[in-house]
């Protein structure tokens, strides 16, 4: 739960997580692997934020992670993955195992 709580923290998502304001620029250290349990993963940062802290994850593996989304082809801005935007970040360290899903659309 606290990778889920960490990626609402960066995008500000106090759906299912409770922090005062929003950190773009935490220091993550992972201390243990981790199983997301095939949940639908929600990116560190969204479409207005970059995520600009440190995730160093100490040499663990996060496993079962699982991504889908629709895909707009003439969508320039359209990014996936652990993290969606990053800048001055570091990400180092860790190996991420699972699947992320595609769905192509044409919303035209």
């Amino acid at each position: 739960g606290n990778l889920f709580w960490i990626s609402a923290l960066v995008r500000d998502d106090h759906t299912h997580a409770d922090f005062d304001s929003r950190n773009t620029s935490p220091d993550v250290l992972l201390v243990n692997d981790i199983d997301l349990e095939n949940r639908p993963w929600e990116p560190i940062s969204d479409s207005n934020t970059f995520f600009n802290g440190i995730f160093d994850g100490n040499g663990h593996t996060i496993d079962n992670y699982y991504y889908c989304t629709a895909f707009v082809p003439d969508d320039k801005r359209q990014f996936f993955g652990m993290f969606r935007y990053a800048q001055n970040a570091v990400i180092r360290n860790f190996t991420l195992k699972g699947k992320a899903t595609l769905t192509f659309s044409d919303e035209s």
